[in-house]
């Protein structure tokens, strides 16, 4: 068998996987990145090759991510002079599962290693971590969210790790007619033409096998905290600003990188409001946050 190529679309950025046909990686990739495929590779914003040997010269670090949530690979992040070298390692281990080079123009090269799952989640860790990295000037973020779509627009639950985010969607989903889920881990933010915030479904979605190519206007964003009541209030805009930016991905390795991040989220929190609530795992909890974000 040869190699095979397919093209993705999420939020607007195309790109595409190249690798032999009977790679085992097409089965993972056919489900969550599906829904996402186009017909057309023109205008890619990167192409991602899977490669036996990867291998950078005259590299030094710019970056190192050494305390990863569990679940989640580690990542060091190199500059040489055809552009980054990248070394990924699953959060339990030292071992290497991933060696990547990502070139100016967005071609990237990957060496995987390990067994077949460790592989898979490396790959699509690859494919985030270049998807926020060339989008982060494109007034586009990564947000790592449960998002639930409703009434026509999109409603983001931000928080750390183990706060309830997924748990809330899910009550929404089970108290809140007409809620359906967008997504439950890293839904996409862009900012249309007319300056309004638009959320989108996107091929990471966590442990939640939900991979929809919907979009819809914010109409909120929530950060999440866990509380002995259901009260909800709204962010000054100081206050949203560094709640969105705390859930949104980006490396500081470029000036460029992390000045595009700040003006997207100047821009979110312009076009969308943000508030917080503090909540129980109830139904009660979606009521009352939907009373004040839908009103």
């Amino acid at each position: 068998m040869g190699s095979l190529r397919k093209t993705y679309r999420v939020a607007g950025h195309q790109f595409s996987f190249v690798m032999e046909e009977s790679s085992p990686l097409w089965r993972y990739i056919f489900r969550a990145y599906g829904p996402f495929e186009e017909e057309n590779p023109a205008d890619n914003l990167f192409t991602i090759s899977l490669e036996e040997s990867v291998s950078a010269e005259d590299v030094r670090q710019v970056y190192v991510d050494e305390n990863p949530e569990p679940g989640f690979v580690k990542i060091a992040v190199y500059r040489y002079p055809k552009g980054y070298y990248m070394e990924f390692t699953q959060y339990d281990s030292d071992a290497i599962n991933g060696k990547m080079t990502l070139g100016e123009g967005g071609d990237v090269r990957v060496t995987l290693y390990g067994d077949e799952m460790h592989q898979w989640m490396t790959f699509t860790n690859v494919t985030q971590v270049v998807y926020f990295i060339r989008t982060s000037t494109l007034d586009t973020v990564m947000a790592h969210s449960s998002a639930i779509h409703y009434g026509g627009k999109a409603y983001l639950f931000l928080g750390k790790s183990g706060t309830g985010k997924s748990t809330h969607s899910r009550m929404w989903l089970e108290g809140i007619e007409g809620a359906e889920l967008m997504n439950d881990d890293h839904p996409i933010i862009r900012i249309g033409e007319d300056g309004i915030p638009i959320a989108y479904g996107s091929p990471w979605s966590g442990k939640t096998h939900c991979y929809r190519n919907i979009a819809a206007p914010v109409g909120a964003i929530v950060r999440i905290r866990q509380e002995k009541e259901n009260v909800i209030r709204r962010l000054r805009p100081v206050e949203a600003y560094g709640s969105v930016m705390a859930s949104c991905s980006g490396f500081p390795i470029e000036e460029r990188f992390t000045e595009g991040k700040s003006n997207t989220l100047q821009k979110i929190i312009k076009g969308a409001p943000c508030w917080e609530l503090g909540c129980l795992p109830n139904v009660d909890a979606a009521v009352v946050c939907r009373g004040a974000v839908c009103e």
